[in-house]
């Protein structure tokens, strides 16, 4: 390494062990970081970013309904998109999928005429924005836009699914406006809307904001640690082993059968005095909670908890039909044929739209958390990242494989992290690898430093 170039990224992205050593061939300057002050680091800049994110939206408006809290959450969850001169964001005729407010530069209004010659209709300058009159109309839209400008322009971006849901905070006056009047009353509005920019958010250059991490607490002793206890509806019941399902860091996943009805589960046994040595009591409860909250047959089901003075248990239902990661790599010509390829990912589909309908991110989504049933049903499993989150979140957790840029790069997160799971999970259902797996696992860049770097460029060929 020379002057300008930088090494131990891994320490501040993951918390694994060093792959190489760094040794000083001579005298040198070297400028260091600790895990601790990057994360605060990038806590205050991305807060900061946030807040003039809203500022820019308080003058959009659309948004002057709208309270503070509401433009806060919104600003989280629009994305900062660069476009060149010429590049098109609206074609006339094609159903819109994105709700635009412009940061910089202009933006052309403009529809074809009956000679094929196209008639401008308004050219727009930030801090107006555009897209919504189609979204509401749940129409094609009737006019094309396409950047002007010669720099180009800076756009905050929404998806349209989510600009859907603001559309109850919206004024009638909007709404009518947007819905109701003809194009060409429609794009007088938008001409003559004269734009009030007080300051310009020349700091961003990112593509997300995000809050602040999530912490742990840690309780001081074991009397107060837990707050596990059994579920009303169920009662301790004796139960006869039958055998070991699987073993983890904390303890034993059993199959167990009721002495009194035959009915089997899986138990699983979690060692308190290692929880507590971890700090995990939290993360315990949250686990608990998060599962009591769930009622979806593409969930494995949470029966009942309890504990006794050295384990806590949970009692789930048994799924007996194997991970879907031995599955994959001992038949993989069954995973790549359309039935069963649709079948696995409509199922794991369908867990997360139920997980994200409880305001759920499940942040861990690999094969080896998938189990089949007896029957060969497809199930979620192992909820310990999960998360119960209304808004954005920054930890960063999950496999590196499956990590979203988004997570890596500490600028917060939501639930679209699971989509881009499921998306790598499809390709290794498709291909037999992950897509941004080194070819061959020996190789120097199978490490999780290069996944991530391969991630944050999303260059890897073919995907």
């Amino acid at each position: 390494r020379g002057p300008g170039e930088c090494f131990g990224e891994l320490a501040l992205l993951y918390n694994a062990t060093r792959t190489s050593s760094a040794v000083a061939r001579e005298d040198s300057v070297v400028w260091c970081v600790n895990q601790a002050q990057f994360k605060q680091i990038m806590r205050r800049a991305q807060e900061a970013d946030v807040q003039q994110v809203v500022r820019h939206l308080g003058q959009v408006d659309l948004l002057q309904g709208f309270l503070s809290q509401e433009k806060l959450d919104l600003a989280q969850r629009m994305v900062i998109t660069k476009f060149r001169q010429g590049d098109s964001l609206i074609r006339e005729g094609e159903h819109q999928s994105m709700w635009y407010v412009l940061l910089r530069g202009e933006v052309a209004m403009s529809r074809r005429l009956p000679d094929g010659e196209a008639d401008q209709l308004a050219t727009l300058l930030p801090p107006q924005h555009f897209g919504e009159r189609a979204l509401l109309r749940g129409l094609p839209s009737e006019f094309s836009a396409h950047v002007s400008s010669d720099h180009g322009a800076e756009c905050l971006v929404l998806d349209g699914h989510r600009f859907l849901d603001l559309a109850g905070h919206l004024t009638q006056q909007d709404l009518s406006r947007a819905v109701e009047e003809d194009l060409a009353s429609f794009a007088q509005y938008k001409a003559a809307r004269a734009p009030k920019l007080k300051g310009f958010l020349s700091r961003l250059g990112s593509d997300s904001f995000g809050d602040t991490p999530s912490t742990r607490r840690s309780s001081g002793g074991d009397s107060d640690a837990f707050a596990l206890t059994l579920d009303p509806a169920a009662r301790v019941r004796a139960l006869d082993r039958i055998g070991v399902l699987g073993k983890g860091t904390f303890g034993l996943v059993t199959l167990e059968k009721d002495a009194e009805t035959g009915q089997r589960f899986a138990l699983k046994s979690v060692l308190k005095a290692q929880v507590v040595s971890n700090g995990l009591q939290e993360a315990i409860r949250a686990e608990r909670h998060i599962m009591t909250m769930l009622d979806s047959p593409f969930i494995i089901r949470l029966h009942a908890t309890y504990r006794d003075h050295d384990y806590l248990y949970f009692l789930f239902e048994p799924l007996l039909g194997g991970d879907l990661c031995t599955h994959m790599y001992r038949a993989p010509e069954r995973f790549r044929t359309p039935g069963v390829f649709g079948f696995v990912l409509g199922c794991v589909s369908l867990a997360l739209g139920h997980l994200h309908g409880r305001s759920v991110l499940y942040r861990d989504l690999k094969p080896e958390n998938i189990l089949l049933d007896a029957a060969g049903w497809v199930k979620l499993c192992d909820l310990g990242f999960a998360k119960f989150l209304v808004g954005r979140t920054s930890t960063l957790c999950g496999t590196p494989e499956y990590m979203a840029p988004e997570v890596l790069l500490y600028r917060g997160y939501d639930r679209m992290v699971d989509w881009w799971a499921l998306g790598v999970l499809a390709y290794e259902c498709a291909s037999g690898r992950t897509p941004f797996a080194a070819a061959d696992d020996d190789d120097e860049d199978a490490g999780p430093e290069a996944i991530f770097g391969r991630i944050l460029d999303c260059r890897e060929e073919g995907v």
